[in-house]
């Protein structure tokens, strides 16, 4: 513990030196001969336009392309867009920089106004006016752009180059085009298999598994993000988890719901959501022989044998339980693999216990559909 605290005021006294020291070095900049800190001034400015700005205002640019603007154009009309946008947007960047970065070693350099006339204190300041103008209008300029990229920024942090992306993608789009989309990295990896594949593009097998990786960690759903917007925006978190439910339970729950509506929980959206709810709602599954456990075990059987088919809700429907022995051999000889013969008895036992309620039903399996709903 002494260790870290003398660590500590170590750190503090550097940081207090290194402020004590920056502040003598811009005191003595300021106190050079007027000539001098206007060459001084040129020569930095000069530099920095020759190198940093350019690649801040590339940046700037590029970021703003690929994060801000939506995917409303394909084809060549999105080609030109992004290339005006490049082209008229990289000047202006370019320039808003430059007088940004005036604007502050104007500031840097300036005088500090010595006691005398009124006129003479004003005139020293209107250099620091100046250039407390110019970087604040550069930098109004610059919000929108600063802004977007910080949201870039965190959502593809920690960095890493998009390089292999932009050098394989280009051959036949623009190749910022994959980075105006976001989906899940199962579908990423189908849609760079389909480009290698189908369209022939000349992407080298360890380029295209680069290229899945990044899009997959920057411009995908993740898992808690698409069960937010698929379970959460109907159901309340409390309610999905008032009732304690297994991996396997929810396997089947999730499954019913991709039979709503196919378009809407895709096949990849689906194998999301079953992996959320097993690693985050799951429950553990009861002590073997308590009655939780005999009870989880009918409720998997049931539709482990009668879901891959219809809905449990079957039996809702008229006249469905006459004979529900006579219904489950009808099963069983369609399908002995998910009805076997030796199961018939405790099936047939399992459907009759169902509840006849069609709200007590919905509560045991959620998101059930009728026969009559086609899949």
């Amino acid at each position: 513990m002494a260790r870290v605290r003398h660590f500590i005021r170590q750190l503090i006294s550097l940081i207090v030196a290194g402020r004590v020291r920056v502040r003598a070095g811009v005191t003595t900049l300021r106190s050079l001969p007027l000539w001098f800190r206007l060459a001084l001034l040129a020569c930095l400015w000069s530099l920095f336009a020759l190198g940093p700005a350019t690649r801040v205002s590339y940046w700037l640019t590029v970021g703003t392309i690929v994060e801000a603007w939506p995917w409303q154009f394909w084809g060549e009309p999105y080609i030109e867009f992004t290339n005006e946008m490049l082209s008229e947007g990289l000047r202006r960047t370019y320039a808003f920089v430059l007088i940004g970065a005036a604007g502050a070693l104007g500031l840097l350099l300036r005088s500090i106004p010595r006691p005398g006339p009124i006129w003479v204190r004003s005139a020293a300041a209107l250099p620091a006016l100046v250039s407390g103008v110019l970087l604040a209008g550069s930098l109004a300029a610059l919000t929108p752009q600063l802004l977007v990229n910080s949201v870039r920024a965190a959502r593809t942090f920690p960095p890493r180059t998009d390089a292999v992306l932009v050098e394989n993608c280009g051959h036949c789009h623009s190749p910022y085009r994959p980075q105006h989309y976001v989906r899940s990295k199962e579908m990423w990896a189908r849609t760079v298999h389909r480009m290698v594949e189908r369209n022939g593009a000349p992407v080298p097998p360890e380029d295209a598994a680069k290229i899945i990786d990044w899009l997959g960690d920057y411009r995908a759903f993740s898992d808690g993000w698409m069960f937010r917007a698929k379970c959460e925006r109907c159901h309340h978190r409390t309610h999905l988890t008032e009732t304690a439910r297994t991996a396997e339970e929810w396997h089947w729950i999730i499954t019913r719901v991709g039979w709503l509506n196919p378009f809407a929980f895709r096949e990849d959206q689906v194998a999301q959501l079953r992996r959320y709810t097993a690693q985050h709602l799951a429950d553990p599954d009861p002590p073997g022989g308590s009655p939780a456990a005999e009870g989880l075990a009918t409720r998997l059987e049931l539709q482990r044998s009668c879901n891959p088919c219809h809905g449990l809700s079957l039996i809702l429907e008229e006249g469905a339980l006459d004979d529900t022995r006579a219904m489950v051999e009808r099963m069983s000889a369609k399908n002995p693999t998910l009805v076997p013969p030796d199961r018939i008895d405790p099936l047939t036992r399992a459907v009759d216990a169902l509840p006849r309620d069609a709200v007590e039903l919905g509560r045991m399996f959620p998101h059930d559909v009728l026969l009559e709903q086609s899949r």
